[in-house]
């Protein structure tokens, strides 16, 4: 008899999409009823064949690493293998091989990194790292004796052309119920063209080196430009989720010191037309000029051009000192027509800034990160070595640059990827359409659209056949959903596209633990920490747990430096204080530990599983747990009594004083919820289903309050991430008023 995990990859071959989804959860459970997760890790739901191990970038990037590191790990990972065996033989092959190759890239990181460097195109200097286990933490430089500039590597190296497609996109105004595609490409070429022009028009203005461009925009395919084109220019991006409110806006753009901003009248979604410019304008103040697109011209649209100088802009008058950025781009071109020179890219220190991202801001001023020319290595390698993405794939994941996603999105192009673009909101079947006619092979998500996909049934599979180009799905931003993982698995025929988790930060760069498409993957876990990097675990004495023995534990996430892409400054805040203060020097290699601030469980097979912040922990009855785990349980209650679509785990205190109580925020499936959870009644039931989740979950002695329905959604910051003080106040605003009018009621 087959052991489960064997017995689960030969029942998933047969599996398909149009399948009824719930005749796959049944499946799946009965075949891992039996397993033990204590003894054996998480249950996988993926493996990888062995064409997948096979023609792998991560496996061609074992074979040419020459390190003697590596060359010792990889020995000790075949003791016992057949030497006439294949080197893509069996899936525990493929798991032995990866794991010898992270312990090579965390004992030999300047050669790990180097060859990383010239494989996507990165300038490759004898001197990697400057780095003293005995400094300070934060003291290390990567490429510290380098002129570089890190846009370069998206249309330079290895196995990249001018005619290669960059960019594959849409917008929402695209779609057409007819089923007419209407989807656009440009080459690598023409996209190089299209950013040097706005390196050119900014250096021309005096917004070139060393300048701070802000750029406020949804995520569009001209985005990709202007942000390429700050970097090439030497200036540094000042990354703002276009989202965020005017006086949220004008507090980036003074931590970021912006120069100038680039923006857009209107952002046009689902009919509605909501008003950018005025909101950018009213933060700038009068010293800060901005450069303004109009959202009725198509992205690359010709700067000469009828549709593009009649575009007209869906805003106020400008100001005096603001231009269209139809004017802005064709005194660039102007120039370079007369001159007959192409833009030269400006070649600076790896240790000036690229961009300037921001922390959540969900505790005080949001912290303003610096990514300077060799922190986007670290998250070019994790979509290389670790999702597959390579030469001619095409890369989709709805973004914005106020979130580190948005850049880490753009430096794919490195890999030699195509980027799949889609100026709409993703929720949509317009954009499950876009994923089909697009031919995307790697799809990343928040967890949140895959919830809304299943409520709203945006994915039609007998619409949207992706087995035959999607190879990978990847989530970050937010806790996943075991069950909502298996069901976006099972939308590729066979589970042949592992769901990759991905958890880092803006401070990082990167990500810190992720999975691996040569590796089983399980819902809701992480079969990696990243290669060229490792972390700790620390127990409730902050002591380092043992990575290889003590499994089955929980603990603090404390990353180990040097770690590439981790910020050494700040813009407005002491970098050392912030990370490294108080934390211990690691007992592996005597470096400083630096605080992160994420809680992981380590399980048996190499997995993770994220449980939350360390800052949402919950102290219920002098018991501590995080909010993570609650939600989990709640969330899956609430599905299994078709009762919500979301939940939310919120410590509130009484009127009064004392111990926090425990509210739930419930998102609702349907419309009209919310006059059903003023009856008594309705709301005690909720109480009642969470309670019985928790106590066989998680502890009889957590107790839930109350429930409060939100049926617009949970609210979220730029990078995705729950504002739990917003609902927090929420529930203490129905709390005040039901004291008010009800004094007897349940507070």
């Amino acid at each position: 008899m087959l052991p489960a995990d064997r017995a689960w990859s030969v029942i998933a071959s047969a599996l398909t999409p149009s399948a009824p989804f719930r005749a796959h959860e049944l499946v799946y459970a009965a075949n891992y009823s039996s397993w033990r997760e204590r003894d054996h890790g998480p249950a996988p739901c993926t493996f990888p064949s062995r064409d997948v191990v096979r023609n792998a970038a991560v496996t061609a990037f074992m074979r040419s690493w020459t390190s003697p590191a590596w060359t010792a790990e990889r020995a000790r990972a075949e003791v016992g293998r057949d030497a006439n065996a294949d080197d893509a033989d069996d899936v525990d092959g493929a798991r032995r091989r990866f794991r010898a190759l992270h312990r090579a890239s965390v004992a030999d990181q300047p050669s790990f990194w180097s060859h990383v460097a010239s494989t996507v195109g990165y300038p490759n200097p004898s001197v990697i790292l400057d780095h003293d286990a005995s400094r300070p933490g934060g003291s290390e430089r990567w490429f510290p004796r380098l002129a570089m500039n890190a846009a370069l590597a998206c249309f330079e190296g290895p196995g990249k052309a001018d005619e290669d497609v960059a960019i594959r996109w849409r917008g929402e105004l695209d779609d057409d119920a007819a089923g007419e595609t209407r989807t656009r490409s440009i080459t690598r070429g023409e996209l190089r063209a299209r950013a040097d022009a706005v390196a050119n028009a900014l250096s021309i203005r005096g917004w070139g080196e060393d300048a701070r461009v802000a750029i406020i925009l949804p995520f569009t395919a001209e985005c990709v430009a202007i942000y390429l084109g700050v970097v090439l220019a030497g200036a540094a991006a000042v990354c703002v989720a276009d989202s965020f409110s005017s006086e949220e806006i004008k507090t980036r753009l003074e931590i970021g010191r912006a120069d100038v901003v680039i923006t857009m009248d209107v952002v046009a979604r689902a009919g509605s037309a909501l008003p950018l410019y005025a909101k950018v304008a009213s933060a700038a103040g009068r010293d800060v000029p901005v450069v303004v697109l109009a959202s009725a011209a198509a992205s690359f649209a010709d700067a000469f051009s009828d549709e593009f100088e009649s575009a007209e802009l869906r805003a106020p008058a400008l100001r005096a000192n603001d231009e269209t950025y139809c004017d802005f781009l064709r005194v660039a071109y102007a120039q370079g027509m007369v001159t007959g020179m192409e833009f030269q890219p400006v070649v600076m220190p790896s240790s000036k800034p690229t961009a300037v991202l921001f922390s959540s801001g969900t505790t005080g001023a949001p912290k303003a990160i610096p990514w300077d020319h060799s922190a986007p290595l670290h998250g070019v390698s994790d979509g290389r070595l670790h999702m597959d993405i390579k030469h001619g794939d095409v890369v989709s994941w709805p973004t914005n640059l106020g979130w580190m996603m948005g850049s880490w999105l753009i430096y794919q192009l490195a890999n030699g990827a195509c980027l799949g673009v889609y100026e709409g909101a993703p929720t949509t079947r317009g954009f499950c359409d876009f994923v089909s006619d697009a031919n995307v092979t790697h799809l990343g998500l928040v967890p949140s659209i895959v919830s809304s996909w299943r409520k709203s049934g945006a994915f039609d599979a007998n619409r949207h056949d992706w087995s035959a180009h999607l190879r990978a799905f990847a989530l970050t931003g937010e806790a996943s959903s075991p069950t909502d993982v298996l069901w976006l698995a099972s939308r590729v025929r066979g589970y042949v596209a592992p769901v990759l988790e991905y958890c880092g930060g803006t401070e990082l760069a990167s990500g810190y633990a992720l999975s691996a498409v040569v590796l089983p993957n399980a819902p809701s876990c992480f079969s990696s920490a990243s290669l060229g990097g490792s972390f700790a675990l620390l127990n409730d004495e902050g002591e380092e747990t043992n990575d290889e023995e003590d499994v089955n534990v929980i603990g603090e996430v404390a990353v180990r430096t040097p770690f590439i892409g981790s910020s050494t400054s700040l813009l407005n805040g002491d970098n050392r204080a912030t990370y490294y203060d108080g934390m211990p020097r690691s007992v592996v290699n005597g470096a400083p530990l630096r605080r992160h601030g994420d809680r992981f469980e380590r399980l048996r097979g190499g997995f993770y599983r994220a449980h939350g912040r360390t800052d949402d922990t919950f102290n219920l009855g002098g018991i501590k747990t995080s909010s993570v785990e609650i939600e989990r349980a709640c969330d899956r209650a609430a599905a299994a009594a078709n009762a919500g679509a979301e939940t939310a785990a919120v410590a509130v205190p009484p009127i009064g004083g004392g111990p926090d109580r425990l509210w739930i925020v419930l998102v609702p499936l349907f419309e009209g919820e919310e006059e059903k959870t003023k009856d008594a009644a309705r709301e005690e039931a909720l109480v009642k289903l969470f309670n019985d989740a928790i106590k066989r979950a998680l502890n009889p002695l957590f107790k839930v309050h109350r429930v409060l329905l939100e049926p617009g959604g949970l609210p979220r910051n730029a990078s995705n991430k729950i504002l739990r003080r917003t609902l927090r106040a929420k529930c203490a605003d129905v709390q005040a008023r039901d004291a008010k009018t009800t004094p007897r009621a349940k507070l």
